[in-house]
């Protein structure tokens, strides 16, 4: 691909997620339902609790989608459908009962498969990971209302989508293939991580893909480093001495040198059957665990 047709994408890639930003619907939410008696560390401790609820139910997206081997970044895709469906007036109750929220959640996750996979599974799946939960007519009747809402703005820029443009605008003489290889890989863990953490709500795909790279580079190589950022910086027009950028690339270079014992895991017992565009597999080991173990309150 050529670089004048590189940095037109992006640009319009830049332009374009300006339209997928999700609202901070956890505070706002709280704001207007907490009692005007109620004390403010009992507020943030509630926030704490919702954000943590969010957390568990994109790791168990994650390990849905590494089970049947999807791209990783259709996580990244539906915590955007999430995120923003929440952030409208058809999302209030699910802030309000974490049942419908975790519908809606697999919801999001089984229509960014339909839409951004060649395989798609179909709704006995979700269903069945509920145990029985919900139904296949409630996540059909989930995902209608979440496209409505979203106004079918379903193809968000993910903050690896940007780290793949980026990454293709260095010439392969300033870094070699074994090295953006490495760079990719430690730049897109960050951004898993930051897909997670509500706090990252706030900051542009664009910014987290800069701010993720710019730690990979400085942590694999120390060379032309300051000239790398600065010529990708100037492309998508992101101002990395600003304070939120700084902000977002201390906060996940912090998230990336956490020690592993801090990360979330979950172990996965069996399902019997799981059903990918109507073929079932029986006696499926490993496969995802349901929902239902997840606390509600």
């Amino acid at each position: 691909m050529e670089t004048i047709e590189i940095f037109s994408i992006i640009s319009a890639m830049k332009r374009q997620e300006q339209s997928y930003l999700p609202k901070d619907y956890i505070h706002s939410f709280r704001d207007q339902t907490d009692h005007q008696d109620c004390c403010e560390s009992s507020s943030n401790s509630i926030q704490q609790e919702d954000g943590n609820f969010r957390l568990r139910m994109v790791n168990w997206c994650y390990q849905i989608v590494g089970f049947c081997k999807f791209n990783r970044d259709i996580v990244a895709i539906s915590t955007n459908y999430l995120d923003r469906f929440l952030s409208t007036t058809e999302g209030i109750e699910a802030k309000k009962d974490r049942k419908i929220f975790q519908l809606t959640a697999m919801t999001c996750l089984y229509t960014a498969i339909k839409i951004h996979e060649v395989e798609a599974i179909d709704p006995t799946f979700i269903s069945n990971l509920s145990k029985g939960n919900f139904t296949e007519k409630q996540v059909v009747d989930m995902e209608q209302k979440i496209i409505m809402s979203l106004q079918w703005r379903l193809n968000p820029p993910t903050p690896s989508s940007f780290i793949h443009k980026f990454l293709s605008i260095i010439p392969d003489k300033t870094m070699s293939k074994s090295e953006k290889s490495a760079v990719r890989k430690l730049a897109t863990y960050q951004t898993e991580l930051s897909v997670g953490d509500y706090n990252f709500l706030s900051y542009d795909a664009s910014c987290i893909a800069l701010a993720s790279l710019a730690n990979a580079i400085q942590a694999t190589r120390r060379g032309y480093f300051q000239h790398i950022l600065q010529t990708i910086s100037k492309i998508a027009d992101i101002d990395i001495s600003s304070q939120a950028f700084m902000k977002c690339r201390e906060s996940l270079y912090t998230k990336m040198n956490m020690p592993s014992h801090c990360q979330e895991s979950y172990s996965i017992p069996q399902l019997s059957t799981v059903r990918k565009h109507g073929r079932s597999t029986n006696s499926v080991h490993n496969s995802p665990r349901g929902v239902d173990t997840f606390p509600t309150r």
